[in-house]
């Protein structure tokens, strides 16, 4: 019965003691979890060439060199992906389509998502793969494939 009296102590005393440093321990691992994105980041811009995006304020979107993050992950080691340049620029601030053209299986819906990937990474604060990218301000991305 003693033992158990000493086991409570014990543990009511860790606990106390651990609630007095909770917070402490939850700003010290979101703070190395920080620390964990931005240097994966910086490795993987650094180990596949990517490039800090600058932002426009106008509806301009040009991309020299662009390449597909994913498709570019697998390919085989002997292969490499066939980097592709976007330039679309507009005069004014309203509405535009654009259509992509091609034969079955040339290309134009990992041409589109390729893109639309650099200017997702690009909003969401990381480097992206291209030689150059300046992109303007996008508040969506839509496409029918």
């Amino acid at each position: 019965m003693q033992l158990m009296k000493l086991e409570y102590s014990r543990i009511a005393h860790l606990q106390q003691h651990m609630g007095m440093i909770v917070k402490d321990l939850n700003d010290f691992a979101s703070g190395l979890a920080r620390l964990d994105v931005f240097s994966s980041q910086a490795l993987l811009a650094f180990r596949k060439s990517y490039v800090r995006p600058s932002f426009l304020t106008h509806g301009t979107l040009h991309i020299v060199g662009g390449r597909h993050p994913v498709i570019e992950k697998f390919l085989p080691l002997d292969q490499q992906f066939i980097p592709n340049d976007l330039n679309i620029s507009t005069k004014e601030e309203s509405d535009y389509i654009h259509i992509i053209t091609g034969p079955n299986m040339g290309g134009k819906s990992t041409y589109l998502r390729q893109n639309a990937l650099i200017v997702l990474m690009a909003h969401c604060g990381l480097f992206v793969p291209a030689k150059q990218a300046e992109i303007g301000l996008v508040d969506a991305i839509f496409a029918r494939v």
